[in-house]
């Protein structure tokens, strides 16, 4: 429980941000969460773009930009069939 009636990061065991001009910027920061959503999203829809999209809130178009944005290829989180007989 936090003393007084403001949380501070303290309270949730939040490590310090860094200070401006160490770091990351926020444009790379940006880039970073894009390109985890992606993945996350194809990883879960197993590359299925439209649900994948769908996932993100995002068009079916401009998750294709995100796809080449990030130089992902949809197919390779698709599952590989089992070939053994």
């Amino acid at each position: 429980m936090a003393p007084g009636k403001t949380i501070q990061p303290i309270d949730l065991d939040l490590a310090p941000s860094s200070p401006a001009g160490e770091g990351s910027s926020f444009k790379e920061a940006r880039h970073r969460i894009e390109h985890q959503s992606v993945v996350q999203a194809l990883t879960k829809h197993r590359g299925n773009i439209r649900r994948a999209a769908r996932e993100i809130e995002v068009s079916p178009p401009t998750f294709y930009s995100l796809l080449e944005k990030h130089q992902l290829n949809a197919r390779d989180f698709k599952p590989v069939p089992n070939r053994s007989r």
